[in-house]
């Protein structure tokens, strides 16, 4: 990767795989934006809504046919970031609306993007590094407990559902597995790597 010409590294994890954290610290050691909640303030800024309108319509499980029928029985057109003659944004305009916005801003500086099915938005873009991190089940209802202080069946269920999540939302708008490595430049376990070893050896591999 040439980090003399604009890049981006992709990030895409497991749930309670410290992937976020990761993501900021490669960011802020490589001097370039991190776009995660970004998104969100930029999409609302579009449509003059909140960002907890727009974080809401994120977090409903996507639904094929649902979005199928909005989508086609409005006759609705996404053009850009416009949506014509439509009120009402499905979960399909917005990840179309999303991947534009963060398209653009990747197209301006170098960044690092975190989830949002990144690696299949810049799949095709050069310079792009495109990272998985997962870690044991144990490791992760262990860093889920002690984030959101709970108990460890709770940290279980809430693994389970955004795992579940990740996986309808990636299936749904890309049709790709996101557990596949195929889809990326290289996968890492964070939980024998530690959060620390896992942030080194991704600079590494940009430095190849």
């Amino acid at each position: 990767m040439n980090t003399n010409s604009k890049f981006v590294i992709t990030v895409n994890r497991e749930f309670g795989s410290s992937g976020h954290k990761i993501g900021a610290i490669l960011a802020e050691k490589l001097g370039v934006k991190m776009i995660d909640k970004e998104v969100l303030k930029a999409t609302a800024e579009k449509f003059n809504v909140s960002e907890d309108v727009i974080d809401k319509i994120e977090k409903r499980r996507p639904s094929w046919w649902e979005d199928f029928a909005k989508f086609y029985e409005s006759f609705v057109e996404v053009n850009e970031y416009y949506i014509g003659g439509s009120t009402e944004i499905t979960s399909r305009q917005l990840f179309v609306i999303e991947s534009n916005i963060i398209k653009d801003i990747a197209a301006e500086e170098s960044c690092v993007v975190i989830g949002r099915s990144a690696f299949d938005i810049f799949c095709d873009t050069p310079n792009t590094l495109k990272v998985f991190l997962h870690a044991d089940i144990g490791v992760r209802i262990k860093t889920i407990m002690q984030k959101f202080k709970i108990r460890e069946d709770d940290a279980r269920k809430m693994i389970e559902d955004n795992d579940y999540q990740r996986e309808l939302f990636t299936k749904t708008f890309t049709g790709k597995d996101r557990y596949d490595a195929r889809n990326y430049d290289v996968c890492l376990d964070v939980g024998e790597l530690g959060v620390e070893e896992t942030v080194k050896t991704i600079l590494d591999l940009i430095k190849i």
